[in-house]
């Protein structure tokens, strides 16, 4: 048996690839939204990215029940200030339900015995559309602030043209 901090078990090699492939995804978060150039995108993401350290530092040292209440307490934190950044912009509002449904997911597991494997394979899953929804909306606004080219635009004028008559 391996031992990490306080983690243990037989396949330490098998948690630090599933650690090493959240990082590639938070880094591509991360850069994505820098080129977004958006202030909003930018701090959730940075925001995210520190959490998720954090958190695998709580995973590595606390583990157990302990882990799941430490998840639960700073997704209490994220989720209150998603909303607080949702009442000047819509794009944190998805942030904020995705940080609740987290937070649902801890208090149900903790309600109902689940195993710690289908507990952590829920709350990743949910982590990945958020995720998810950082790159898509950093890619959406890239797209947007992209100065069109002419080809397209000339492209844009004929198919208006046709539909217009």
């Amino acid at each position: 048996m391996n031992c990490i901090l306080n983690h243990c078990h037989e396949h330490i090699a098998v948690d630090f690839a599933i650690i090493a492939y959240y990082a590639i995804a938070v880094g591509a978060t991360i850069v994505f939204a820098l080129l977004s150039q958006s202030k909003t995108i930018k701090t959730a993401a940075l925001i995210i990215s520190g959490v998720w350290l954090v958190s695998i530092l709580y995973f590595l040292a606390v583990g157990g029940s302990k882990y799941f209440l430490l998840v639960a307490l700073t997704d209490s934190v994220l989720a209150f200030l998603f909303w607080r950044m949702a009442k000047t912009e819509l794009f944190p509002a998805a942030l904020c339900c995705f940080m609740i449904a987290n937070i649902v997911v801890v208090i149900v597991s903790a309600a109902i015995p689940l195993s710690e494997f289908w507990t952590i394979f829920t709350l990743n899953r949910i982590f990945e559309l958020m995720l998810a929804y950082i790159i898509g909306s950093s890619i959406y606004r890239i797209r947007k602030l992209r100065p069109p080219d002419f080809e397209e635009a000339e492209a844009m004028d004929r198919s208006l043209k046709f539909l217009a008559g």
